[in-house]
């Protein structure tokens, strides 16, 4: 249906957009101090968490982050494990999506993030 509304083309460069992105947020999540990129994304998949001041299990702050950012409509996150590690999984799937949301996005789930360390959830 999306080929026949937007033709072979533009599906092409909107896949070639969404993959381009998934790297550059990539690179964003791994300059911010408090979030560790667990891998480099193959496709559309970032696989990170939050570490910050986290004077708890990350594994547990991570899972608890994900349904809190959920619970407040802050981001729709996956869980996954990854190398042992509780994972929080963005996809990214919008491209009519900016660095700049990303930027706001990571934000956000920063402030949460801090303040369940501070109430320590």
């Amino acid at each position: 249906m999306t080929m026949q509304n937007v033709g072979e083309a533009t599906l092409g460069e909107m896949y070639d957009h969404l993959l381009a992105q998934t790297q550059q947020v990539a690179k964003i999540v791994d300059e911010l101090d408090q979030f560790e990129l667990l891998t480099q994304p193959l496709l559309s998949t970032i696989l990170f968490r939050y570490k910050g001041q986290i004077t708890t299990s990350l594994d547990k702050f991570n899972q608890h982050l994900r349904l809190a950012a959920l619970k407040r409509g802050t981001a729709v996150l996956g869980e996954t494990v990854f190398d042992g590690k509780s994972a929080l999984k963005l996809t990214i799937l919008n491209p009519c999506l900016g660095i700049s949301d990303f930027h706001t996005l990571f934000e956000d789930i920063d402030s949460l993030a801090i303040e369940l360390a501070e109430r320590g959830q």
